[in-house]
């Protein structure tokens, strides 16, 4: 998988929070939106995260730059 450093969007506080949001909510479904499950898997080149990786990238947008 392709590995992006960075990709140039700085957030606010509550930009921060609404996607720490949604990334929980996401996990947390038990049934995905067909066309999101498209779109987190890049269109169908890659797996979706697990459950243990989508917890690594919440911590990520946690943690304040």
């Amino acid at each position: 998988m392709v590995k992006l450093h960075s990709f140039g969007v700085t957030l606010d506080t509550s930009e921060q929070a609404t996607i720490k949001a949604a990334l929980i909510h996401w996990r947390n479904l038990d049934r995905r939106p067909e066309e999101l499950t498209y779109l987190a898997g890049n269109c169908g080149e890659v797996a979706l995260l697990e459950a243990d990786e989508l917890d690594q990238l919440i911590e990520k947008v946690s943690t304040p730059i």
